[in-house]
This record gives structure tokens, sequence and C-alpha cells, in this order.
């Protein structure tokens, strides 16, 4: 049942009737009971669902890195929705069930701060070495930027850092956990700014790393 806290022409939430009073990320709304329908879903729209399904499982361990990764990309979206639909769109493929994602393709960040210059990334021992330019100073990019790295792979769990180094730093690092040998791990970089910037850049992606 819905409740009204301001009399009659005030706002209200949950059920009345058919119509539903919510409330998301500050708008307050109201929205239609949809009609039952007796028709059983279309291969088309069981296909969707598989690729939603796929995406979401992709993305939950990697829930840390979207949420700054796409903060700036939210317009009445979360940033894991945003992630979401930028993953369904540009990076998955194929067709049910076997959906793949295009790594080269993937983005774990998107926005428009002054971006990573002169990457790289391989193995050294148990760790992924990552390198890139001190590009400070150059566009909106700070020293104090922190950098944002990835690896993700189809047969182990993501390896990620957030904020852990600096863009001036110009070098970090993944530790490869045991239990990874025979996996692919696809490396991505990317900045965010500090403090009350919240400027992000687009994510590189730097290719793949094999563990023996």
């Amino acid at each position: 049942m819905g409740t009204s806290k301001k009399g009659i022409l005030g706002n209200f939430y949950g059920k009345v009737g058919t119509v539903i009073g919510s409330k998301w990320k500050g708008i307050k709304y109201m929205r239609s009971l949809p009609d039952p329908s007796s028709k059983p879903p279309t291969q088309r729209q069981l296909d969707q669902r598989e690729k939603f399904r796929q995406g979401t499982v992709f993305l939950q361990p990697l829930g840390p890195v979207v949420r700054v990764g796409f903060r700036n990309l939210q317009q009445r979206q979360t940033p894991v929705n945003a992630a979401m639909s930028d993953l369904l769109t540009n990076a998955m493929e194929g067709t049910a069930p076997d959906f793949t994602i295009n790594y080269e393709r993937l983005k774990i960040a998107k926005g428009n701060l002054t971006g990573p210059r002169t990457t790289s990334a391989e193995l050294n021992g148990d760790l992924i070495q990552f390198g890139w330019a001190n590009n400070s100073g150059e566009g909106d990019a700070k020293a104090d930027d922190q950098v944002i790295l990835v690896a993700v792979s189809d047969t182990a769990y993501p390896l990620y850092s957030i904020g852990q180094f600096t863009r001036e730093a110009g070098s970090g690092s993944l530790t490869v956990p045991e239990g990874t040998a025979g996996s692919v791990f696809h490396c991505f970089i990317a900045f965010a700014g500090t403090g009350d910037r919240h400027q992000v850049s687009n994510s590189l992606y730097l290719g793949e790393i094999a563990i023996p």
C-alpha cells in the first residue's frame, strides 16, 4: 500500500491501485503497473536476457572499478548501468548462448581527462608490471591523478588496483595469484582525478599476458 506524507497533493511512495510512486537519484516519479502478458518470450528476448545475464556475471567482480571508471556517465543511470550499456553495445559479440567479449573494444573507464601515454604491460615473475609516461601538465593531467590498473581473464578472477599508484609514478603492478597458470589476462589502464575532481580518462587496452 502506498503512503503519503504531505496530503493528497504531495508525493507518495508505494503502490496505489495501478500506480506506483517512487524516487530514484533524487527524482520523484510515478509509473503504472505493467500489463500482465500470457505471451511466451520471443527468441530475441531470450537471447537478450542471456546476453544481459552474462554481462552481469562479467561486470559484478569489477564493480569497484566501473563505479569509478563510469562515474561521469551517470546521466540518470548508475555507473554500473552505464558500464553494462557500453559492454553490451560495444564489446559483447556472438550469438546466444555463446557470447564472447572483444577485449580490444572493452572499456573499464570513459571520460575526457587526459589519458595515459607510452604505456606497457609485461609479466615479471608473479607481477604484471605496468608502465606509462608521466604526462603531468598535458591538458588537465595532474601529477596526483590516480591510476586504475585492471587485468581480466575468462578463466580467473579479475585483478585490479584503484589509486594505489599516481600518474607521476610512471609504473605500477598487479600481483598474479597462485592457481592461475594457463590463464590469459587482458590488461587495461586509466586515470581518475583526485579530491573533488571527478574527471576520468578513457581506458586503454594494453594487450594480453599469458600466465605460464
